[in-house]
């Protein structure tokens, strides 16, 4: 770190017990870069998750599984976004896999989002893999 050699941290990797929303924040606020994998979405219930979408933050709107797109969204206090498929999932062969909601599905895009989703593609590209860490230092 810093103390033992004087120079500065600007980026980290760690695992994905580092990856979640919160210490994501907490080293982006330090102008730090983490490289560690985002946490495995859990199900509830063997539904859909988060990730299972296709997230748009620039253009507003969320796809799911079926192709179908939620650009209807409501904002809360904090700026998290809840996206509303409604009437949309009546009629969809997909819903039993989705939503028990009768109003259909939501989606909640909260301000780490934006991190998660560059995380994903990151590690999902593989380059994680394939750099050469070794660092020289003079």
């Amino acid at each position: 770190g810093e103390g033992g050699t004087g120079l500065p941290v600007i980026q980290t990797s760690a695992d994905c017990a580092y990856g979640g929303g919160p210490t994501r924040a907490e080293f982006a606020e330090a102008g730090r870069e983490l490289l560690a994998k985002v946490p495995k979405e859990v199900s509830r219930n063997g539904l859909f998750v988060k990730s299972d979408f296709d997230i748009d933050l620039d253009q507003d709107r969320v796809t799911c599984p079926a192709g179908k797109t939620a650009t209807t969204f409501a904002t809360s206090p904090t700026g998290a976004k809840t996206f509303t498929f409604g009437a949309s999932c009546a009629d969809c062969p997909l819903r039993s896999a989705c939503t028990t909601s009768q109003s259909g599905r939501s989606v909640s895009v909260r301000g780490h989002t934006r991190r998660h989703l560059k995380a994903r593609r990151v590690f999902d590209s593989g380059w994680w893999w394939n750099t050469d860490w070794r660092v020289w230092v003079s």
